[in-house]
């Protein structure tokens, strides 16, 4: 389970995830809708076997830090 799995957009979202942001401010702050974003989470959550939100947020984060 590696951050390469992703989409350079689902990266974005998550890093954006990360940050703390709602999804209405990740969603205006990309141009896509809310319902597009999640979409974009559900995907990303799947490829890398994440439960839930929290879990797909340290998941990239936790790789990132990986040596």
């Amino acid at each position: 389970m590696t951050a390469d799995q992703l989409t350079r957009r689902e990266r974005e979202i998550v890093e954006a995830l990360g940050r703390g942001l709602s999804d209405k401010d990740i969603a205006r702050e990309i141009g896509v809708s809310v319902e597009t974003l999640r979409t974009h989470i559900r995907n990303a959550k799947r490829s890398l076997g994440a439960s839930t939100r929290s879990q797909l947020v340290a998941i990239i984060f936790r790789r990132r830090r990986a040596p």
